[in-house]
């Protein structure tokens, strides 16, 4: 299989597993902000979005280069890419909490938001590992997953 095929088949498993992501966390944040009444059903699906695209572009940024480091050295297995996928969510909204002035972030709490959107993460770890060129359809050049 050509280098770009492979190339090729790992966007594709990004773009599915960002896809993934952004539909799970623009559904929940629709739902956490809807019923409330601070915004109307409109706003808060076009803020569902706009965040899910901010954290689905920051976390390609700083997961990418991190999965190949692990895919290089041999270590890139499932429980990894859903680890990678939960962990760096909760790391980003952590921070957004604690840069944007949340005085529970400030002691070291973490709000229950912040679990809900690395379960996302956790999803789209689950979806690009099922997604991705297998190894051994690499090998053989057929390209078909094994």
């Amino acid at each position: 299989m050509s280098r770009w095929k492979v190339v090729l088949l790992n966007a594709r498993a990004l773009a599915c597993g960002v896809a993934v992501a952004a539909v799970l966390v623009s559904a929940y944040t629709w739902f956490d902000w809807s019923p409330g009444g601070m915004l109307t059903p409109a706003e808060a699906a076009l803020f569902a979005a706009e965040f899910s695209a901010v954290i689905a572009l920051l976390l390609l940024i700083f997961c990418v280069p991190l999965w190949l480091i692990l895919e290089r050295r041999g270590w890139a297995r499932w429980p990894l890419a859903m680890g990678l996928g939960f962990v760096a969510p909760l790391i980003y909204s952590f921070l957004n909490d604690l840069l944007g002035g949340n005085s529970e972030a400030a002691l070291g709490f973490v709000r229950v938001d912040n679990f809900a959107y690395a379960l996302c993460g956790v999803a789209a770890g689950l979806v690009i590992w099922l997604t991705r060129p297998k190894p051994a359809a690499i090998a053989s050049g057929s390209g078909q997953p094994t």
